[in-house]
This record gives C-alpha cells, structure tokens and sequence, in this order.
C-alpha cells in the first residue's frame, strides 16, 4: 500500500484522534472509510445533477424564477405557472 501525507487541520486531526482511541480503531482505517463514504456520495451527486430528471428540474425551478420577476412587474399568469408545475 502506498503511503501519501495529507495535511489535516488541528480540530479535525484531534477528532480523528480521539475516535480512532476511544472505538480503539487505527486513525488511517477511519480516514480510508471517511474517504470512501465522501467519494462515493460526490459521484452520486455529480450524477444526478447531469441526469436528465435534474435538468428538467433546474430548468422548471428557472421558469418558476423568471415568472416571479415577470410578477413583480405585472406579467405573472397563476393559473399558467401552476399547470406548467404538472409536468
């Protein structure tokens, strides 16, 4: 196994250090599962904002946006803007 430094801040690494002897862990055991977990959630993440379903949301939640501002300017249609949310 390769052995990399990594720079971890004073509160975090006191943390860590405290867990790993209360859970009588090892402090690289604990990072590699925290790494892991970060990781994995950060893919599923960076996936769902480019599925489609996302897109389709984002744009819906822009359309909503701009039709506020078209509201405080007179040009907001409720019934249009609620129909347009069923979709």
């Amino acid at each position: 196994m390769q052995t990399d430094s990594l720079e971890i801040r004073p509160d975090i690494r006191a943390g860590l250090h405290a867990l790993a002897e209360k859970t009588h862990r090892a402090e690289a055991d604990m990072l590699n599962e925290a790494l892991s977990v970060f990781l994995e959630r950060e893919r599923r993440t960076i996936a769902r904002t480019q599925s489609d379903s996302y897109q389709a949301h984002q744009a819906l939640i822009e359309r909503i946006k701009n039709r506020r501002a078209s509201r405080d300017i007179g040009d907001f249609d409720i019934r249009e803007a609620i129909e347009e949310g069923r979709d």
